[in-house]
């Protein structure tokens, strides 16, 4: 909060020139740091760009009675029973749907899922650590999900609301510091209170919030394919969004490198979404954020504006990008580069209003050419003509197959093409390279890749790690699985090592022990020894088929099997394995033979053990017929086409 004099000085600062709202509009995108929203009140304007819509104070005072007014009577229809639960009179064991305790019920289960990103939003400011601050960020999110149940709460949404409660309370009037300098019977005073009062600063919060979420809101929702059951995700108006600014906008501005973000297989909504559902709020730096919007609320509240921010955002960067494969580009993107004074981050909106009106006669290169000093020359722009974009681009890595143009999305060309399952069926005669793009997993692609060495592939898979969308984290390459593989047996093969020389000794007490005295303890420590036993079987040659079935047989011994396994105990001594067959190792017997050799104690040849003869063989484990079929290993991960984040994909590629 501010003092009443300082917001005075400041007042008179934001509209000492600007007497209309053309003039606040100029005024705030001025990178000197002479903006109105920096050496004056940047909450005042945003109300008049968002909210006023003009710079006539004698609405404004109707205007803010009136939402206030408004939220007021929400605040305390949507929070009397949850500040005041004692005054429900309904039965609160009753399973009515309709019963106040039930709604009540639903609502704190609303309201712990949004206070969650409530307490991680901004956690390096620590205004929004204080409690009250996150109260007033919990219950307008929840009113505001209350009012929208198609919606409901969506994660991002919080992060939308915090800047908007952080100028509108930095602005606000502390009356109680205030009134030394506070003239209750100047009217100009009066009105400035009016317009910043402290106490007002949570509905004014809603009010702005509200008005910015009518086109943000539906950044957020979920499309619904009417021939699909309604929990079926289709594409969603933000994956059209994404796909709008990356094949119409960007194609339009730069068709070069529109072109190479496709062929190197970045999917404009995996960055897009971020960006735009968030207005670029985890892109810059918070100050910088602030500019950014000032920007924005002031030429286009209805952030119609945002696709060209983003496509100036992509120009600016430009050679990066060309330049970068996969990898190198995602990070690129999810990791925006700030740009330095004079031109940060809000400059993009000056870009974006230039592309507006210039984007079809090179506008796109003009920006290239303004921030580099480099000129992307005739590849760039609607110069190219769209009929076939491919002749002047040389340079760029693109597909062999005739049937493939830059100029097309790569939805219309999934569809033209019969869908995933036509193109894995086709895989083998030349459309490696585009298996990725769909969903085809990393075992495919890789047995795909012995079979078009020499074929018309576009580009070969490098041997390296990657970032994976179907697992969503880095890949690593064929030489580390291999290493890790490597290393994997020698440290097996080290522990059964272990378990051999563990053995030895376990089996010499055992026999010392049962010379002595046949009891119960000598029976378990025989089926323990051989329980261990058949784990450095398994050890010591990881070829052997291994399932589940099998553990739960070598843990779960029956008093059947037991019998007949102490039937041969008192081993004379164990001695290394000799390695033989998997056929060899474990031999099928029947389920209900359990038989005991009297001679030599064996692992059914896995191992031998010899010593005095007189003495009894150390147990056999024996495994039926059923457990050594091979059990899979791994069981693969749904690509992000078939999983639940579909939906990113949109209706064309899943």
């Amino acid at each position: 909060m501010r003092a009443f004099e300082e917001t005075r000085e400041r007042w008179d600062a934001t509209f000492g020139q600007n007497t209309n709202i053309s003039d606040l509009r100029t005024a705030v995108k001025e990178t000197n740091g002479q903006s109105p929203s920096v050496k004056g009140l940047r909450s005042i304007c945003w109300k008049a760009f968002i909210l006023f819509e003009n710079l006539d104070k004698s609405t404004w005072t109707k205007t803010l009675t009136d939402s206030r007014s408004a939220y007021g009577t929400l605040r305390e229809h949507f929070l009397k029973d949850i500040e005041h639960p004692d005054n429900i009179s309904a039965d609160p064991l009753t399973a009515d749907p309709s019963s106040p305790w039930t709604i009540l019920r639903q609502d704190e289960e609303l309201r712990a899922e949004i206070f969650q990103d409530v307490e991680r939003c901004m956690p390096e400011n620590l205004y929004f650590r204080e409690p009250a601050t996150q109260s007033m960020l919990l219950d307008i999110l929840f009113i505001y999900c209350k009012l929208n149940p198609d919606v409901g709460y969506r994660q991002g949404m919080h992060e939308v609301l915090a800047p908007i409660l952080w100028v509108i309370s930095r602005d606000a009037v502390d009356l109680k510091v205030s009134k030394p300098t506070f003239d209750q019977r100047n009217p100009e005073h009066r009105f400035i209170c009016e317009c910043f009062d402290g106490h007002f600063a949570e509905h004014d919060t809603f009010t702005l919030f509200g008005i910015v979420m009518q086109t943000v809101k539906s950044f957020y929702e979920v499309g619904i394919v009417p021939s699909l059951p309604s929990s079926a995700p289709s594409s969603s108006p933000i994956v059209e969004r994404s796909r709008r600014v990356h094949e119409v906008y960007l194609r339009q501005a730069d068709a070069e490198l529109a072109t190479h973000l496709t062929a190197i297989e970045i999917l404009p909504q995996i960055f897009l979404i971020r960006w735009i559902r968030l207005l670029f709020g985890r892109e810059f730096p918070f100050d910088d954020v602030l500019a950014l919007w000032d920007g924005i609320f002031a030429e286009d509240p209805t952030l119609d504006l945002i696709d060209l921010v983003c496509v100036s955002m992509l120009l600016r960067i430009r050679w990066q990008l060309l330049d970068a494969d996969y990898s190198e580009a995602l990070t690129l993107l999810l990791r925006y580069p700030v740009p330095e004074s004079p031109n940060g981050p809000s400059t993009f909106v000056s870009d974006a209003l230039y592309l507006r009106q210039t984007i079809m006669q090179g506008g796109g290169a003009h920006i290239i050419n303004k921030y580099s000093g480099r000129s992307p020359g005739v590849e760039s722009g609607s110069r190219i003509p769209k009929s076939n974009p491919a002749k002047s681009l040389d340079n760029v890595r693109r597909p062999t197959n005739p049937s493939f143009s830059p100029g097309r999305s790569a939805a219309k060309f999934l569809q033209e093409q019969g869908g995933i399952d036509h193109i894995i069926q086709e895989a083998a005669k030349g459309v490696y390279s585009r298996g990725e793009k769909w969903g085809v997993n990393k075992a495919l692609r890789g047995a795909i890749e012995g079979l078009q060495s020499g074929t018309n592939s576009s580009r070969k898979q490098p041997d390296r790690s990657r970032w994976s969308l179907d697992e969503g984290q880095i890949v690593p390459s064929i030489s580390e699985v291999t290493a890790n593989l490597a290393a994997l047996e020698q440290r097996n093969k080290a522990l059964a090592k272990l378990l051999g020389t563990a053995m030895e000794e376990l089996w010499e007490q055992q026999r010392k022990h049962s010379q002595e005295k046949e009891d119960v303890l000598t029976n378990a420590l025989s089926v323990a020894i051989a329980k261990v036993q058949f784990v450095q079987v398994y050890l010591e040659n990881s070829s052997m088929p291994f399932s589940m079935e099998t553990s739960t047989a070598g843990t779960n011994v029956t008093e059947e099997q037991q019998d007949a396994i102490l039937t041969n105990t008192t081993p004379s001594g164990p001695q290394a394995i000799e390695p033989q067959s998997v056929e060899d190792k474990i031999k099928p017997e029947e389920t209900d033979a359990h038989t005991a050799d009297t001679s030599q104690p064996n692992l059914q040849g896995a191992g031998r053990v010899t010593g005095d003869s007189s003495t009894a063989s150390e147990p056999k484990i024996t495994v039926s017929k059923s457990r050594t079929q091979a059990f899979p290993f791994h069981n693969p991960r749904p690509s992000l086409a078939q999983s639940s984040f579909s939906w990113m994909l949109g209706e064309d590629q899943r």
